[in-house]
């Protein structure tokens, strides 16, 4: 972890209650502690592909009775909500 990075909220900007904006802030502390950061093109995009890496992973579980067609889509239309969380750090 890497104690000279600030605060995503002063890296961008003031606080928000917009609950995404919230949770884009949470997601990009979690990024500077690995020395990385959602507004860099690479690091989102790898993000995105992670996303879309773990709805294979619900895909897999509902093919093996692990989770039903219908919790797969609500866990899936979570992920697809948040797909878009570094563009708000913009």
């Amino acid at each position: 972890m890497r104690d000279t990075q600030p605060e995503p909220t002063q890296i961008h900007g003031q606080h928000t209650d917009d609950p995404l904006r919230q949770l884009a802030e949470i997601y990009e502390t979690t990024f500077h502690e690995y020395g990385l950061s959602l507004t860099d093109d690479t690091a989102a995009g790898a993000y995105r592909v992670t996303l879309k890496l773990v709805e294979k992973i619900l895909e897999g579980a509902q093919v093996q009775g692990i989770l039903q067609e219908d919790q797969r889509i609500k866990v899936a239309e979570l992920l697809h909500g948040i797909e878009d969380l570094p563009g708000l750090l913009a």
